[in-house]
C-alpha cells in the first residue's frame, strides 16, 4: 500500500534508511532485510539477516521493529543496514539464500551468538572505548599542555596502551596540571 509506505517514509528519522524506504516504494515492495555480520552485539544478533514488513502488509514477515525508524538500525550505534527486498527474487547477501526467508524471519528473537562471537564483540568495544578515551585526552593535551603532547595521536594511544615511560612522565606532568589521565581498564 503505497499511503502507508509513504507515512512510515515520513516517520523515519535516519538518512540512510529513509532511502531504502524509498528504493522499497520504487520496487513496490513492503519488505526489507537487515543485514548481517560476525562480531554483532546481542540485541543486533536476535535480528540480523531477516525480512520485515515495513507497514504490516505483508503478514508472512514479521513488523519492522519501531526503533528502526529513528536509528535506521537496531540501537543507536548500530552497524547493521537495510535494503529493499523483493520476495522471490532478492538474493540475500548475507549467504542466507538455502534458507526459507518466511521461517527463518519468523523464528525466536534470541541472541544466537557463538562463546568466540560474544569474546570478540567485548574485545571490539573495548577496543572502541580505549580509542575514544585516549582521543579525548589527547585532544585535552594538544589544548592544555602542548609542549608535552605527542606529535599524534596514533603515537600517544601506543605509548599510552604500552605505559611507556614518556607516558608516564606525560600522564605526571598533567596530573601536577590538574589534568587526570584514567588508565585504561
Amino acid at each position: 500500500n503505497l499511503n502507508a509506505m509513504n507515512l512510515a517514509l515520513n516517520k523515519c528519522r535516519n538518512t540512510q534508511f529513509r532511502e531504502t524506504l524509498k528504493l522499497a516504494i520504487e520496487f513496490q515492495t513492503d519488505l526489507v532485510e537487515m543485514t548481517s555480520h560476525y562480531c554483532t552485539c546481542g540485541e543486533c544478533s536476535k535480528y540480523q539477516g531477516r525480512v520485515f514488513s515495513v507497514t504490516g502488509a505483508d503478514s508472512r514477515f514479521p513488523l519492522l521493529p519501531e526503533q528502526v525508524y529513528l536509528y535506521g538500525g537496531i540501537h543507536k550505534g548500530c552497524r547493521h543496514s537495510f535494503y529493499a527486498h523483493v520476495y522471490g527474487q532478492t538474493l540475500s547477501s548475507d549467504g542466507l539464500d538455502s534458507v526459507d526467508p518466511i521461517a527463518y524471519s519468523n523464528r525466536p528473537l534470541l541472541d544466537e551468538r557463538s562463546k568466540d562471537e560474544i569474546e570478540q564483540y567485548s574485545k571490539m568495544q573495548l577496543d572502541i572505548a580505549f580509542k575514544k578515551q585516549a582521543a579525548r585526552e589527547y585532544r585535552r593535551l594538544r589544548e592544555k599542555l602542548p609542549e608535552i603532547a605527542p606529535k599524534s595521536l596514533s603515537a600517544y594511544s601506543r605509548m599510552k596502551k604500552a605505559g611507556t615511560n614518556t607516558y608516564i612522565k606525560i600522564k605526571e606532568t598533567a596530573k601536577e596540571h590538574g589534568i587526570r589521565l584514567k588508565e585504561f581498564k
